[in-house]
């Protein structure tokens, strides 16, 4: 399962880590980005320690609105390299389901 900003499904990509469904299911709830709880990116970095990395578009979002989040069910995917960055790709492929996370669409529209 992937779980997949509004903006990743039409490149049917993601930056984001595959997850167990129960895994999701405990993101979605303690993410407040995922479980639709904030409806903005933070506006400065946030703090790292020195072995973490920032993700590959986290400049491109910060003060942007927050966009809508879907689990997106699948029998498998490949990991590729999209704009320089790991990603897991399901293209070429069908989706056994796409289940929004957040229903809400703040400040997209």
């Amino acid at each position: 399962m992937l779980l997949m900003r509004l903006s990743d499904l039409p490149r049917q990509c993601t930056s984001e880590p595959a997850l167990h469904p129960w895994c999701a299911a405990y993101t979605s709830d303690s993410c407040p980005m995922i479980g639709g709880r904030l409806d903005h990116y933070r506006s400065f970095p946030p703090r790292l320690d020195t072995n973490m990395l920032s993700a590959p578009d986290a400049a491109a979002r910060q003060g942007a609105a927050a966009e809508p989040w879907f689990a997106v069910w699948l029998a498998g995917y490949r990991v590729i390299i999209d704009h320089g960055n790991l990603a897991a790709s399901y293209a070429g492929t069908r989706p056994l389901r796409v289940r929004p996370v957040t229903w809400r669409l703040p400040n997209i529209f």
